[in-house]
């Protein structure tokens, strides 16, 4: 019996072993994975509640896209759906743009899954804060403008105004006689004021702030104000609005050690 030269079966082996795992595995290749650039909104940034939010995205898939789904989740609300489609044709890569509203005031996302026509899908999200479009509380007073303390105030300059200052800068005068201070106020430039009724002073936007001023009749002066009375001023006739809530009125007040006693304080938030 001849003997058998293993120098010459073990390079047969190693061929039919290759051979047999190929045609073994699934010749199928898995696809790259669909690709979304988000354009807009950046990441984190800031709107007002009820302002415009463009949504502008580029997808391409290697194998197609098939589906696009994109899910909105509000500030302490739950994730639904606001755009769901197949597409025709199957195109290779897309633009698309979408316009939404910024919800309520707090963090809310976009999620966009997008599938290929092998199933295969990819999914982003972006994050953006909804905000009411004012600035930071800021406090106020107004004397009796008989008296020696200012009687006036700036609402751009944010500080107290007095007798020898300019009249533009004077969104707020008493315009009480000698003797008892009712701590009403008119404006000596032109802004405009409206007194509203059930304003959130706290979560209210500068959307609402709009809706509620045009509402209302504006007058250049408020007459008698009180405690928690919620006003808003259209400042100087530009598009820049304030909110004014009357925190108290004391007609006894004597910080100016005069004889026309009396201080109105206030706090309120200005538009960005």
């Amino acid at each position: 019996m001849k003997k058998v030269n293993l120098l010459l079966i073990l390079p047969c082996l190693f061929v039919a072993s290759i051979m047999f795992n190929s045609c073994s595995k699934d010749d199928t290749v898995n696809p790259d994975k669909p690709a979304i650039t988000i354009n807009s909104p950046a990441e984190g940034s800031s709107y007002t509640s009820g302002e415009n939010v463009v949504l502008s995205l580029s997808i391409s898939a290697t194998q197609g896209i098939k589906h696009i789904l994109i899910k909105y989740t509000p500030a302490g609300g739950s994730s639904n759906t606001v755009f769901d489609t197949i597409t025709s044709g199957l195109p290779l890569s897309l633009n698309f743009v979408r316009t939404f509203k910024a919800g309520p005031v707090g963090n809310e996302s976009y999620t966009i899954t997008v599938t290929d026509n092998t199933s295969v899908a990819e999914t982003k999200t972006v994050n953006i804060k909804s905000a009411t479009g004012f600035t930071d509380e800021k406090l106020g007073t107004i004397y009796h403008i008989q008296g020696s303390l200012p009687g006036a105030y700036d609402l751009v300059g944010d500080r107290s105004r007095a007798v020898i200052d300019p009249d533009a800068d004077k969104d707020m005068k008493n315009y009480d006689d000698v003797g008892f201070f009712s701590g009403g106020w008119a404006a000596a430039n032109e802004t405009k004021f409206v007194k509203v009724l059930g304003f959130n002073y706290a979560t209210g936007t500068k959307n609402d702030a709009v809706v509620a001023y045009e509402a209302g009749s504006p007058s250049a002066s408020v007459v008698a104000p009180i405690a928690n009375e919620i006003f808003i001023a259209k400042l100087r006739g530009n598009a820049q609005y304030a909110i004014i809530k009357i925190i108290s009125k004391d007609i006894l007040n004597n910080d100016c050690n005069c004889l026309n006693t009396g201080k109105l304080y206030f706090s309120y938030k200005r538009t960005l």
